[in-house]
């Protein structure tokens, strides 16, 4: 599972089981509670960075979306509503389901919101003075590991970072470990301005490798990309796949199995402008080497 974005890690992370019982509960409550909810299309859903959970005991698919609220003194507060289905193409909601409380250190608009949280703390894991976002969670051995992005904004070639957790997830349990930078990938262009790291998501192929998916740019626009940890574990070392995954214009996506079984990607597109990005599903093809999009 991941982690709610926006330079921010001071919120509660469960475990797979602990989460799917606590969101899938609190989801359901909020929509018999709430029976007015509006009835969508993917298609009229405006979106960026979906996150869709299955729940395969209750037939329905919850997509998480970024949300922000207004606070007691009008002050904006980041957050996350949810959308469920049961065929990935009619939806019900939104609905809010978290909230960045008032006294968190910051209260800003929450991206990639992936499931909803209970505050550690008012800080953040990632070292305050690192520009961090776009985490997802990985447990490795037992082990708990954030892997996330340090921000091109701050230092041009954007990384990915990995760090080890205590086994409470409460705090880490070690430094920071660059697993690879943004130009290593050979599609990203090689203009020195920027070189962005963005939506990382770990999937294991069936044959055991272990892949990440993560987007930047390439000559085609917003693209998805995928990494390849040649040890299998995820501290690497990390070698780039030299073709994207998808490039025209869309990306930032995460991995999850149809209740079929069957692989597949949600991502956004297009990339751009503000207010057209929607959710695209596509089948996935698991060679086992890589992933490969159905057509």
């Amino acid at each position: 599972m991941n982690i709610i974005k926006k330079y921010q890690w001071s919120y509660k992370l469960i475990s797979t089981k602990v989460f799917a019982a606590f969101i899938l509960l609190f989801a359901s409550g909020m929509f018999c509670l709430y029976g007015q909810s509006k009835i969508k299309a993917t298609s009229d859903i405006n979106i960026r960075d979906p996150f869709v959970l299955p729940d395969a005991q209750k037939g329905v698919y919850y997509m998480y979306a970024s949300s922000s609220q207004k606070g007691s003194a009008g002050q904006t507060l980041g957050g996350a509503a949810v959308y469920k289905s049961k065929d990935l193409k009619i939806w019900v909601g939104p609905q809010q389901v978290f909230t960045v409380p008032e006294d968190n250190w910051i209260t800003g608009a929450v991206w990639v919101p992936e499931v909803p949280f209970l505050p550690f703390d008012r800080v953040p894991h990632t070292p305050m003075d690192r520009m961090a976002l776009d985490g997802t969670l990985w447990v490795e051995d037992g082990t708990p590991y954030p892997v996330y992005c340090h921000e091109w904004v701050q230092i041009v070639d954007g990384a990915m970072v990995v760090v080890e957790l205590k086994p409470d997830l409460s705090a880490p349990a070690g430094q920071p470990l660059r697993l690879f930078y943004a130009s290593s990938a050979p599609y990203t262009p090689k203009d020195g301005k920027s070189f962005v790291t963005d939506g990382c998501f770990l999937y294991r192929t069936k044959t055991g490798k272990l892949l990440m998916i993560w987007s930047s740019f390439s000559k085609d626009g917003y693209a998805i990309g995928i990494a390849e940890s040649t040890s299998g574990k995820i501290l690497g070392p990390w070698k780039q796949q030299p073709k994207t995954l998808f490039s025209a214009n869309g990306g930032h996506g995460m991995i999850f199995k149809t209740f079929d079984r069957k692989p597949h990607i949600v991502f956004h597109q297009p990339n751009s402008p503000g207010g057209a990005e929607r959710a695209r599903f596509f089948e996935l093809e698991d060679t086992g080497k890589t992933l490969i999009i159905k057509k």
